[in-house]
């Protein structure tokens, strides 16, 4: 158990708590400065200290500037990186922890620290925007005396020659198509491979004249070629610091090594049976110590991503470093899915109108559209207790009939649908009727594009925490849809987190109404369960059916005060509902087709 473990269990008791005298001095005690900008630093630590913070604002329970409690932070800067020779001295002999960060076969190493890869080489202090690959190279042929400066200059007009020699142009390429023939350019092979051995002998010499001091930045700089893209830190570096940064956390051979050898080896059975080694418990917290004074004085690259802001670095879950979700209890849907599925009043009737083990009765069920459920009564439902009337705003019904003999000469007829709905403004609705005469088929389940938490947000942290920033209100000129001429909002949003069994992956998925929902309906989260949300005098006004009872996530909402809202606004909620029925052979080449169903309603 480390520090970051406690503070995740703290963060996920906090967001469940309704006091804000208690929350404010469960902060108070925490040694915020202490532990976000101590002398070992750490991002998941500080990733929960400060959503503990943020939601304590969130709730009104304390007074502190947002910007003060996110990075980046103070810490010890430069990186103080351990030479080569200091590195092999650490260890006796074989060295478990080198190898996995070092080695050839490695998978920390190469891809658990390509994390590193995010941060620029340029200092968050001193420049805007981070160093060009170019810029780095000259600013450090800048650096060399004369005579060296002169030698690396000759060395990349050479490098330069070879490259453009090398490579083939795009009148080249069609030439090349035309001809029939594989040309790279007009040099000949004989010249080219001289260019090739005078820029290794070149490059040999310059090695010679670089200063001791100045070697492994060079090494460092061949890497980087000469282009406009940024300069990111120097990941040899990165791992050896990791390396020497394990051994210092206190991992040694004498205490550790014999464990290791016999409770940790590659050969101790399946994945998720195998007992971690304690150093790579090491290795994850030197590398999440480094990540975090990466992102105080180092600039983050952007990755360019069209649907979110990327141009800096704003939290843990930017890098999917988020394992587990602290702020959601496993058996809370176990608890809640006890009674009796059949016996709840949002629960769809089961299908009956399946057809008899008959190959007639089966192809005649299969093109009948008489037996297709109807529509309008797949998204409406009635609580028979008070009976008020709900609506819902997603879900998926399936039903099959399977056989248990037979199963080669006869089907297994199976029918499905899924709803999906959209807020737009009334002025609107004759342009989505148009649109959709052109393409009514509805079964897709890319029709509608939910916004989801990534697998990385968690559902508690919605959606007052800054990693929900990007959140959009309305979709204008989505290309990705079919209503891309349309101005439209998603009413939902959907949480969903992987399970640890490596072995079974199965998902936690939630619904929730979607922030402009929320803020146009007055809603709060229950804090007694996480699918509920309240309206303004505490009455359940939105839930997710799944934590209620066995079967797949419904997204139901109360139809009065959902229509309060659209009525007020001039909006139109518009349903889409589409399906299939099909029969299932085990016989591949035995297909007899599908009929398909779709309708709008609103």
């Amino acid at each position: 158990l480390t520090l970051d473990d406690v503070y995740a269990a703290i963060y996920g008791a906090v967001v469940k708590i309704d006091d804000n005298n208690l929350i404010s001095k469960i902060t108070e005690n925490i040694p915020f400065e202490i532990v976000i900008e101590g002398e070992h630093p750490n991002i998941l630590l500080r990733d929960y200290i400060s959503g503990i913070y943020e939601y304590a604002i969130f709730r009104g329970a304390i007074s502190k500037d947002m910007k003060s409690i996110h990075s980046p932070y103070k810490s010890k800067w430069p990186l103080d990186i351990p030479g080569k020779d200091e590195i092999d001295r650490l260890g006796d002999g074989f060295s478990r922890i080198k190898q996995s960060i070092q080695g050839g076969l490695n998978d920390f190493g190469r891809y658990t620290m390509s994390d590193i890869h995010n941060w620029s080489c340029t200092e968050l202090a001193t420049y805007e925007k981070p160093k060009s690959c170019k810029e780095v190279t000259k600013e450090f042929i800048e650096s060399l005396d004369k005579i060296t400066k002169s030698k690396y200059n000759r060395y990349l007009d050479l490098k330069i020659k070879q490259e453009k020699a090398d490579s083939l142009s795009t009148s080249q390429f069609f030439e090349t198509l035309l001809d029939g023939e594989v040309s790279t350019n007009n040099i000949n092979p004989d010249e080219k491979s001289a260019l090739k051995e005078q820029a290794s002998q070149m490059l040999e010499e310059l090695k010679s004249s670089i200063p001791e001091n100045k070697k492994e930045s060079f090494e460092w700089i061949q890497t980087l070629g000469i282009s406009d893209r940024p300069a990111k830190f120097n990941f040899e570096w990165a791992q050896r610091w990791v390396i020497k940064r394990a051994y210092e956390l206190g991992w040694s051979e004498s205490l550790f090594g014999e464990f290791e050898k016999n409770y940790c080896s590659y050969h101790t059975g399946s994945t998720s049976n195998k007992v971690e080694r304690i150093g790579k418990k090491y290795q994850w917290i030197a590398f999440h110590e480094l990540l975090a004074i990466l992102s105080d004085n180092l600039i983050f690259i952007d990755r360019g991503y069209s649907d979110t802001d990327d141009s800096r670095y704003f939290g843990a879950w930017q890098l999917a470093l988020r394992e587990f979700d602290p702020t959601t209890w496993g058996n809370e849907r176990t608890l809640n899915t006890q009674l009796n599925y059949n016996l709840h009043w949002w629960v769809s009737d089961n299908y009956k109108l399946f057809p008899d083990l008959d190959m007639e009765n089966q192809n005649e069920w299969l093109w009948d559209e008489a037996n297709i459920p109807y529509l309008k009564d797949c998204f409406q439902y009635v609580n028979s207790e008070n009976q008020t009337s709900w609506i819902s705003l997603s879900e998926f019904q399936k039903w099959d009939k399977k056989l248990i003999t037979k199963k080669e000469m006869f089907y297994e007829p199976q029918i499905w649908y899924r709803v999906n709905s959209l807020v737009i403004k009334k002025k609107d609705l004759k342009k989505l009727k148009s649109v959709v005469s052109k393409d009514n088929t509805f079964e897709s389940p890319d029709i509608i594009y939910i916004p989801n938490n990534q697998n990385q947000r968690y559902l508690e942290e919605y959606p007052w925490h800054s990693s929900y920033f990007d959140l959009s209100d309305w979709y204008q000129n989505n290309t990705y849809t079919i209503f891309h001429e349309l101005n439209y909002h998603i009413p939902l949003f959907e949480y969903s987190w992987p399970s640890d069994d490596e072995a079974e992956k199965t998902y936690t998925t939630a619904y929730c109404p979607s922030n402009y929902l929320i803020k146009g309906m007055d809603l709060k989260k229950s804090i007694n369960c996480h699918s509920e949300w309240l309206d303004r005098n505490n009455k359940l006004a939105f839930f997710d059916s799944s934590f209620k009872s066995e079967g797949t996530n419904k997204a139901i909402v109360n139809k009065e005060l959902l229509c309060h809202w659209l009525h007020r606004n001039d909006f139109v909620l518009v349903w889409l509902i589409g399906g299939e029925k099909r029969l299932i052979n085990h016989r591949i080449d035995k297909y007899l087709g599908r009929t398909l169903f779709s309708g709008l309603y609103y």
